[in-house]
């Protein structure tokens, strides 16, 4: 069927598709800081992993996870080692199918085979549109699990997040911190309660949990990744994930790709 036709015949066609995927392979750590662009961004990790920050929210996205972000959407991204990236734009006019706020999606073998071959191979205008319009029928919302942590935006702790949410293995106690930003532990308390409904404690093992499933999900070993956020005792590691998590460390390690998982409190 030419491509006029389908575009007349379907309403996901406005107008021909334009998806645009660039690749990045960072040398070691780092930082893209707030921006944003005219196009829908479908940001996946390749290898490693990456953290994306949206106002007061952040995704941990390792490989088998993207992050739709809309177009217009002020976002940071930052990862603390090497990562691979493949960032995929849509024209907003392009087509019907959009979400109008971040959202967790799920990267398929299937999706990221065809994402590499539309960017890397010429093909018919009719053909092009053909695989684009898979791509978008093979987005997947990961409502499944909860891979997001909320994060206050108080100015008064924005350097205690900014230091857990880069080192999640961060151990200093509420005092030590309330010390280091000249405000007393009961304020660090309300502000965490009245912005993410979790303690600072409670908040900061959410965080080292993220962390942990992009790591378990990169290969890490499950001693490796106790080791890497902190823990003394692999067993309390292990309770602590299960506990917020649901399941066993060595399950998501067995399984090496997003699975159907909750965080709690």
């Amino acid at each position: 069927m030419p491509l006029a036709e389908m575009q007349k015949n379907n309403p996901l066609f406005a107008e021909p598709f334009h998806f645009t995927t660039h690749f990045f392979v960072t040398n070691g750590a780092a930082s893209w800081t707030d921006h944003s662009h005219h196009e829908h961004e479908l940001l996946w990790a390749e290898r490693g992993s990456v953290q994306v920050r949206v106002q007061s929210r952040a995704w941990r996205l390792s490989p088998g996870l993207a992050l739709w972000i809309p177009s217009g959407t002020v976002h940071q991204v930052a990862s603390d080692a090497t990562v691979a990236l493949g960032a995929t734009h849509i024209d907003p006019h392009s087509c019907s199918r959009i979400w109008d706020a971040p959202i967790l999606m799920s990267v398929t073998p299937a999706l990221r085979e065809l994402l590499i071959h539309e960017n890397r191979t010429n093909m018919p205008d009719e053909y092009r549109a053909r695989a684009q319009r898979v791509c978008l029928d093979l987005l997947t919302p990961a409502s499944s699990r909860r891979t997001e942590v909320p994060f206050p935006t108080d100015p008064r702790v924005l350097r205690l997040v900014n230091e857990v949410l880069a080192h999640p293995r961060d151990s200093q106690s509420l005092e030590h911190w309330a010390i280091a930003l000249h405000v007393s532990p009961r304020t660090i308390t309300r502000i965490f309660s009245a912005e993410t409904q979790m303690s600072f404690v409670q908040w900061r093992i959410a965080v080292r949990m993220q962390e942990a499933v992009a790591q378990l999900m990169n290969g890490r070993a499950v001693q490796q990744v106790s080791r890497h956020l902190g823990y003394t005792s692999v067993s309390t590691f292990v309770a602590t994930f299960r506990r917020i998590v649901g399941v066993t460390p060595g399950a998501v390690a067995a399984n090496n790709q997003p699975s159907s998982m909750s965080l709690s409190r």
